[in-house]
């Protein structure tokens, strides 16, 4: 999540600079003016792209941004692969582009990377010129598939992608009574003759949609050599979805800083979705039963199984129900199948936090900036712990003042959620100062977007679903306790879980779901250092079981995606093994700068 766009450097709006242009091999005619748009928090800037080809296959660039006044300003290390676009341009800091050409050479989609931050850019042709007789992806033209795949249509998305849909029982036991159509995508790959095991995305959540990954910087290299399904599980997406809105509107900040689930709450969203769905019937074994059989319409005899937080759960069972199928299982912020949620979250949550304290103490300019950062953290919960907190803050949604509450409960998960996203951590040392002097504007504006942006993308209908049948059963109160307490985050979303699962139909789990997973298949699993959620060891205990494993601890991440776990992730699934990957990008992932000052919020009156 890029929350904090504008956290870019002043910079970015800036003068020429001179560097020279190298040149870097071409494989197709790209040249000539190209325009798009480049959103950087509330600014959208004009972006022209002017590539020539001064001799026979080699590229010279320029950048504009016309709304800033700057005109050509050099670009280098112009390079075209397998319809892949990139180059390095320094427009007040040091960016780098990576962008999808499409296959009729008129649009090229991708992100600027600027720091931490990946801003989507996509370019279109100016002069009108198409390539007609591009190759169509090798999927079309599968005798296998058993289902229509047409061209998506989505903004955001290369033009290639190809959508379906692909009709399934909802009661696969009884095979009878409704169906639901499970919403599928595919990003073709982009050579002419991919490879023939794909790599089938999973999402996390539970409740997240397969589909909404598709305009991510992740996909661009991902779908290089071997096609990438996407899979709205069921009740997600557009896939039979069952949403619940436990904080109201999302526009209005109020409902981001309290608890938003309650019992009453969850007996409300089930009366309203069991009138289109049974609830029983989402777990996640149910959910790997549809995918395979979208593998096998989609005409794949192996795949890859690529999955992240609760992706890595779904991936795992499917190794465990499918494993003749399974090509290699990659996973990330990994969540066993037989791991207690939300048990781990206290000490991750702690864990990272102390992490924060430290750095910050061995950073000379964030320890010069705020000396006394713990007990500045230590005023902050004591005082959100005597009683809920009451303040003025920007809604960055409308621009209007709003009087927020926030409560101890409140303010544990938003805090939980900030350790996800590096761009806003990197400002929580100033957050916490600035709250222990009852100045809560800063973190208001940025929590508020962290939280209302997950929740966006999240069906909690469907959550409840799997985290009724497969984690809160296995839950006692006496477990609380001993792994949660003595912990800022404390014990109370576990208890939350316990109460609502009372209020939600259970399903049936076959007792495999959770018996340790035995299996030969090649498996990486990455895992944040700093992760506040799936901690490292969460996922090491898998390895007993799986002699071709590999875990890598990922150095100064969290629970997101990272350049660095990306990379290996692609060479993993390009070797078909975990042996003798190249891990020094490791080493190099350092955490990003303190932000120790921020201009002020101006708040209307």
């Amino acid at each position: 999540m890029n929350i904090l766009r504008h956290f870019l450097m002043a910079a970015f709006v800036c003068a020429a600079l001179t560097i020279s242009a190298r040149s870097a091999p071409s494989t197709t005619n790209l040249a000539g003016s190209w325009q798009g748009t480049l959103n950087v928090g509330s600014q959208k800037l004009r972006v022209g792209l002017n590539l020539s080809e001064p001799k026979p296959g080699g590229f010279a660039a320029t950048l504009d941004l016309p709304d800033n006044g700057a005109k050509g300003l050099p670009v280098e290390h112009v390079s075209l692969a397998d319809r892949i676009l990139s180059f390095d341009v320094n427009i007040g800091a040091p960016s780098q582009f990576e962008g999808v050409v499409s296959r009729d050479l008129t649009e090229i989609l991708g992100s600027l990377q600027q720091g931490g931050n990946f801003l989507p850019l996509a370019l279109m042709r100016m002069d009108g010129k198409s390539e007609a007789s591009a190759a169509k992806p090798a999927i079309l033209s599968s005798p296998h598939r058993k289902f229509e795949l047409k061209p998506c249509a989505v903004a955001g998305v290369t033009k290639d992608a190809l959508c379906g849909q692909y009709e399934v029982y909802e009661d696969r036991a009884k095979k009878a009574g409704r169906k639901i159509n499970l919403n599928i995508m595919v990003l073709p790959a982009l050579v002419d003759k991919p490879a023939p095991d794909p790599i089938f995305y999973l999402q996390g959540g539970p409740g997240g949609a397969a589909t909404s990954v598709a305009p991510s910087w992740i996909m661009t290299q991902m779908h290089r050599t071997r096609d990438v399904v996407l899979v709205d599980q069921r009740g997600t997406g557009n896939s039979n979805p069952l949403p619940c809105n436990f904080r109201g509107d999302p526009n209005d900040m109020r409902g981001y800083f309290v608890e938003g689930a309650t019992p009453e709450g969850a007996r409300l969203c089930r009366s309203g979705l069991e009138k289109n769905a049974d609830l029983r019937l989402y777990t996640t074994t149910i959910a790997m039963a549809d995918l395979d059989d979208v593998r096998v319409a989609l005409g794949y005899e192996r795949i890859n199984v690529y999955g992240g937080s609760y992706g890595s759960t779904a991936a795992l069972s499917y190794l465990n129900f499918y494993p003749q199928h399974v090509r290699t299982v990659t996973i990330s912020g990994v969540a066993p199948p037989d791991n207690q949620l939300p048990l781990s979250f206290a000490k991750g949550v702690e864990h990272a936090l102390n992490r924060l304290f430290d750095d910050c103490a061995a950073d000379e300019k964030c320890r010069q900036a705020f000396p006394d950062l713990r007990k500045d953290w230590d005023a902050v919960v004591a005082n959100v712990t005597k009683g809920p907190v009451t303040f003025d803050a920007l809604n960055p949604i409308t621009h209007q003042k709003q009087q927020v509450t926030m409560t101890r409960e409140g303010f544990a998960e938003l805090i939980r959620l900030v350790l996800y996203v590096p761009n806003v951590m990197s400002a929580l040392p100033l957050m916490i100062h600035q709250m222990s002097q009852n100045d809560h504007t800063q973190f208001a504006y940025y929590a508020y977007q962290v939280q209302r942006g997950i929740d966006a993308g999240i069906a909690r209908g469907m959550q409840l679903s799997v985290l009724c049948a497969e984690d809160i059963p296995f839950l006692k109160e006496s477990d609380i306790e001993p792994a949660m307490g003595g912990t800022f985050y404390g014990g109370n979303r576990a208890r939350l879980y316990l109460k609502l699962c009372q209020e939600w139909p259970r399903g049936d789990m076959p007792p495999k779901f959770r018996a340790p997973i035995k299996s030969n298949v090649p498996v990486l699993m990455l895992s944040g250092e700093l992760d506040p959620v799936t901690p490292p060891d969460v996922a090491a205990p898998l390895l007993r079981w799986l002699p071709n494993g590999r875990q890598i601890v990922m150095h100064n991440t969290t629970h997101n995606a990272y350049p660095c776990s990306e990379k290996l992730a692609r060479e993993f699934i390009e070797k078909g093994t975990a042996k003798d990957l190249d891990t020094s990008c490791v080493e190099a992932i350092k955490r990003l700068p303190f932000i120790t000052s921020l201009p002020p919020l101006a708040i209307p009156r």
